[in-house]
């Protein structure tokens, strides 16, 4: 609970908890203060990166990493493939070297 009290005191805001006793449940209330105005989100940049363009490949057997990283190397402009482990990452190396 301390870690939440001030996590939610960092946005301004306070966390309780509240409990009957032993077996009988416990209540935890956060109440953090209403913007005043919403941010206008940032637009992706679109202009790549200097620097020569890569192909590059991302090996990692967690797929949301690798879709990340292979994410981020896209927008820098660089032509991106993955793989979930070094098999397939060879398979793939392979086969882009043939193009």
């Amino acid at each position: 609970m301390s870690l939440v009290k001030e996590f939610v005191g960092l946005h301004g805001g306070r966390g309780e908890a509240h409990s009957d006793g032993p077996g009988k449940g416990s209540e935890f209330v956060v109440r953090l203060p209403a913007a005043a105005a919403v941010a206008k989100p940032q637009t992706a940049r679109t202009e790549k990166a200097p620097g020569p363009q890569r192909r590059i490949l991302v090996v990692d057997d967690n797929r949301d990493a690798a879709a990340s990283i292979a994410m981020i190397l896209g927008i820098m402009g660089h032509e991106v493939r993955t793989a979930p482990d070094g098999v397939a990452g060879g398979w793939r190396r392979r086969s882009s070297d043939r193009k």
